[in-house]
């Protein structure tokens, strides 16, 4: 009921904006799957940034249509020149998508063949393709993670541990710790049960463990030029082979010459992977030498809202801007510290609940209901805000919740 309620709703907001005066900025196309997997957040940046928009998609789009003048009921994996008419009819500034990899090479060819934004013909591959990403890495001279197909693995030249992987897929799916040979028979199985995952697949390969710490850096592109927006660190539990995500502190407390060493080094990894205009996200591993590896990265956004509190600039609209050909200005650029956490724990769940019923002011977004995070059962996923790491901490440690890592990463002392 509420889906119908809200596609009636939305198709009488649209309606209303057939018949309303069109922007003198222009229009923008905005590729989605439709129903409850639409694109929201950049639909939302469109109207904000003061562009009309269109949907297009097989299934009506309930989650954008409130801030959409049009909707193309096409389905954006059918045939391409049918697409390319009807798109090309509505004479867009650009294409744009939201958080769906798999949408990423028909936006860039959609962008390349009606003549707007330049994509290249690198960056939606590289961000598809784990296998495509090693091989970019390599031929730019960058430093890279030991790799291999897994047909081509030999154990004299890949010792233990390794990680398997697929060549497709996101959010640490279909990955598996290798520590023992027979450990192999468990990620195989990991693979066949995703065998319906649209998302994961393509080959199998293998990559070294590097130890260390994980950070991600997220920003736009616009024309070659790089705009970083946010830095976060990221730490990931390792649970029976599996990767699933413990918690991400944005504007970690890691002084501001380790922080431009990252940036950097995303920037220089990113464009070796054909990044040339959008958003992107770039996550790295920096292992206990100071050498900087990438680890995943795709030409498009993460975290939008987390980004947004941490940066003050509503990452969505920053894109949908340099889609356009504006240039960013950032000058009021923040490090706003953001922590998320990924709940495992039922004691710990219930400490979270007491400091969210204490500090409302705290919370971005708490979803207490189960699910599976990197193939692990994850109880609750929440989300502070904080105008300090100090201010943070002394919640966390008042509540006697500090993550074990924080003691080591930034010299917390045990309590």
């Amino acid at each position: 009921a509420k889906s119908v309620s809200l596609a009636f709703i939305g198709r009488l907001a649209m309606m209303r904006k057939r018949f309303s005066a069109q922007s003198p900025k222009g229009l923008m196309v905005l590729l989605s799957l439709g129903g409850g997997k639409g694109s929201p957040f950049v639909a939302g940046a469109v109207k904000r940034a003061g562009f009309d928009l269109c949907v297009v998609s097989a299934k009506f789009p309930a989650r954008e249509s409130p801030y959409a003048n049009s909707w193309i009921e096409c389905d954006p994996f059918g045939d391409f020149d049918t697409l390319k008419q009807k798109i090309a009819e509505k004479r867009p500034l650009a294409v744009l998508v939201e958080q769906r990899n798999i949408l990423l090479p028909i936006k860039a060819r959609l962008n390349a063949e009606l003549g707007l934004v330049d994509y290249g013909d690198k960056s939606h591959r590289t961000s598809n393709s784990k296998v495509e990403l090693r091989s970019a890495i390599d031929e730019a001279g960058e430093p890279n993670i030991k790799w291999c197909l897994l047909s081509e693995y030999d154990p004299a030249n890949f010792p233990l541990p390794y990680v398997i992987k697929p060549e497709t897929g996101t959010g640490s799916r279909g990955i598996t710790v290798v520590e023992k040979e027979e450990d192999i028979d468990l990620a195989m199985q990991k693979l066949d049960d995703l065998e319906h995952d649209e998302t994961v697949g393509g080959r199998t390969f293998v990559e070294e463990v590097v130890r260390g710490r994980q950070f991600d850096v997220e920003g736009v592109y616009l024309d070659g030029e790089c705009y970083p927006l946010s830095l976060t660190e990221e730490h990931y539990d390792q649970i029976d082979g599996a990767l699933p995500s413990s918690w991400y502190l944005f504007s970690p407390p890691v002084g501001s010459e380790m922080r431009a060493k990252l940036l950097n080094a995303a920037e220089r990894f990113t464009r070796a992977l054909g990044v040339r205009n959008g958003a992107f996200h770039c996550e790295m591993r920096l292992d206990v030498e100071g050498g900087i590896y990438a680890i995943d990265y795709s030409n498009r956004m993460g975290y939008p809202l987390l980004v947004s509190e941490c940066c003050g600039y509503y990452f969505p609209e920053e894109y949908v801007k340099v889609m356009a050909g504006i240039k960013p200005n950032h000058k009021d650029l923040r490090q706003r510290t953001v922590f998320q956490r990924f709940i495992r724990n039922q004691t710990e769940l219930a400490s979270y609940r007491a400091l969210m019923r204490d500090n409302p002011q705290m919370v971005i977004e708490k979803r207490m209901l189960g699910s599976v995070v990197g193939g692990v059962e994850t109880f609750a996923r929440i989300a502070l805000r904080s105008e300090s790491f100090q201010s943070l901490l002394e919640q966390l440690e008042r509540y006697k919740i500090v993550p074990d890592e924080w003691h080591e990463y930034y010299d917390v002392k045990k309590r």
